[in-house]
């Protein structure tokens, strides 16, 4: 059973399983849990701090991977245990990281890269026209950035 301040911060939704997180919340959508330990304020991820009150105490190294894909949901029949590699490869696998247009010093859109890719203007005109550098232009036509994109693709 779950103390209550925690217990008080959950929502258990009956259809899908999973318990949402409804107090804070930091990035990429985990829940924040905040308590007090011998007059001291410690905080952590609600996430694996229901998991340690209900299972068993984590390693700092080890991470838990939601199988359910909800961030803000700290059912622990909805976590198992894994590694930060395991953990990476299974955010770029799934497309919950962060490319394209949703990376924050974005330029351009994906719009515009399809055009780079399809056009036959050169570097340096390419540049000029989207005020980007020439480097970006080369990287993008070699397919080291944007590459999730397909060029033939209509946005």
């Amino acid at each position: 059973m779950l103390p209550d301040r925690l217990e008080r911060f959950i929502e258990r939704i009956p259809e899908s399983g999973c318990w949402i997180w409804t107090g804070a919340l930091v990035g990429m959508g985990y829940g924040k849990a905040c308590w007090v330990v011998d007059g001291q304020r410690k905080q952590g991820r609600a996430h694996r701090v229901v998991y340690e009150e209900l299972c068993k105490p984590l390693r700092a190294e080890v991470c838990l991977l939601h199988r359910c894909d909800v961030a803000c949901c700290v059912n622990p029949a909805h976590m198992r245990l894994g590694s930060q590699s395991e953990n990476h490869a299974e955010m770029v696998a799934k497309r919950r990281h962060a490319f394209g247009e949703r990376q924050g010093g974005s330029k351009l859109t994906e719009q515009q890269v399809r055009e780079i890719l399809l056009r036959r203007e050169s570097r340096r005109e390419a540049a000029a026209k989207y005020g980007v550098s020439l480097s970006l232009i080369k990287q993008i036509r070699a397919r080291l950035w944007w590459k999730h994109l397909d060029a033939g693709v209509a946005a």
